[in-house]
This record gives structure tokens, C-alpha cells and sequence, in this order.
């Protein structure tokens, strides 16, 4: 019986294959032989993304980032950030600012991405996002 790893290993040779449905539920295998596997649930909610599943996105972005908030990986810093984007096509301004303030604060400086990802247009304009990003550009 395969463990964990091989499911792992198998959802991210389906993700690079563009076969996210194939992906999130090798992930989700993953998932169930090893719950504490923050990749796993970043490497799921990435998928999910994809497949326009916010909700379901977010939730495993969260889950990643509370299993290793620290995590010097950026792909798992980048959850908040990845948490951010899918709360803003939501319309849930409010939780997308939270989720791009702990992005910043957990390390994430792709200042290009964040000014020019149209994802985040619905909140771009909002003054607490100037003053969150300008904030953290003075610091970098």
C-alpha cells in the first residue's frame, strides 16, 4: 500500500500535468495517511485554485500555514498571499487585507505581484491596502 509520500509525489506529477482534479485527490489521499503535511494542503489548495474553488482554496491555504507558519519555504509563505487572492475574487475584502497582511508579515515581498495581479483589482484601491503595502515596501 503506497504511503503518504507517494501520493504526494502522484498529485504534484498531476498538477504539473495540468490534471488538477487527478492532483487534489492524490493530495487529499496524502492528506489522510499524514494530516499534519502542510505541501499537502498547499499543493491541494493550489489545485483547487485552479479549478476556481476559492472556498476550498482558502481553506487548505489557511490549514498550511497553521501547520507551519514559520516554514522558511516560500511556496507555504506564499499561502497567505495565495489566501489573499482567492478572498479578494470572493469579494471578501476585508479577510483578503488579513490574509495579505500575514503574507507580509510572514515574509512575502513579490511587490510586483501584489500591485499587478488582477485578482487583488478589488481591493487594490482600498486606502488600508496603500497604506498595508507601502507600509511593508518601506521596510524591504
Amino acid at each position: 500500500m503506497p504511503d503518504a509520500s507517494a501520493y504526494f509525489n502522484r498529485g504534484v506529477s498531476e498538477f504539473q500535468a495540468g490534471n488538477f482534479k487527478a492532483a487534489i485527490a492524490n493530495f487529499t489521499r496524502a492528506i489522510e495517511l499524514a494530516p499534519n503535511n502542510a505541501s499537502a494542503y498547499y499543493n491541494r489548495g493550489s489545485a483547487q485554485y485552479y479549478l476556481n474553488d476559492y472556498y476550498g482554496a482558502i481553506a487548505d491555504y489557511e490549514k498550511a500555514a497553521e501547520l507551519n507558519p514559520n516554514l522558511l519555504n516560500p511556496n507555504l509563505n506564499e499561502a497567505y498571499y495565495f489566501a489573499c487572492r482567492s478572498y479578494a475574487l470572493r469579494g471578501q475584502k476585508e479577510k483578503a487585507l488579513q490574509s495579505l497582511q500575514k503574507a507580509l508579515e510572514k515574509g512575502y515581498n513579490d511587490f510586483q505581484s501584489i500591485e499587478s495581479n488582477q485578482d487583488l483589482n478589488s481591493i487594490r484601491a482600498l486606502p488600508e491596502f496603500r497604506k498595508l503595502v507601502d507600509g511593508f515596501k518601506a521596510k524591504a
